[in-house]
């Protein structure tokens, strides 16, 4: 059986995986295996702009690309280790817009406030929830931060890719766990 689609999910050592992260994936009703990519890094750091933050998140980040590399699957999912998905198409229905979507590099579930971007056009990649080509993620580089931001880092190598970006609205397909 091909494997189509692959997750990965970048953690610093001594983070735990929340409650249900696993099994929403597992939910998503196809083959779909989960490779956790741990590695040296910050642990509570969330939503601050710390160096030491980047350089472990980039770290974990740069280990599930290695981990995907030669994997032969058409999808990389990274997901973080605080979402839970509770629609059990999710991941279906962004392989289909990607299938569809030639130009499209990743499609991401907006898990910010407020409803997702109408434009593919925003600033960023909401990396919560990804799915990329594995073609495009195979050649990010995530120790390259622009400005301390990975999410304006990835939109910029997709860009020069010659790749877009799509979103799809997280709320009814997910929700985040609050540590």
């Amino acid at each position: 059986m091909d494997i189509r689609v692959i997750a990965v999910m970048p953690l610093a050592i001594g983070q735990r995986i929340g409650s249900g992260v696993i099994s929403g994936l597992r939910s998503q009703g196809m083959p779909m295996p989960i490779i956790i990519c741990a590695t040296e890094g910050v642990i509570h750091s969330q939503r601050m702009q710390l160096p030491d933050r980047f350089v472990g998140e980039s770290r974990s980040r740069s280990l599930c690309i290695e981990s995907v590399k030669h994997t032969g699957c058409d999808y990389v999912l990274s997901i973080d280790r605080d979402i839970v998905l509770t629609d059990k198409n999710a991941v279906a229905d962004m392989v289909t817009a990607l299938d569809a979507e030639p130009e499209t590099g990743y499609v991401a579930l907006w898990a910010e406030r407020g409803n997702p971007p109408q434009s593919v056009y925003s600033d960023h990649v909401a990396l919560k929830c990804c799915l990329f080509r594995s073609t495009v993620f195979s050649v990010l580089n995530f120790s390259a931060q622009h400005r301390g931001c990975t999410c304006l880092t990835v939109k910029r190598q997709v860009e020069a890719q010659g790749y877009k970006g799509r979103y799809f609205d997280f709320i009814r397909r997910g929700f985040e766990l609050k540590w």
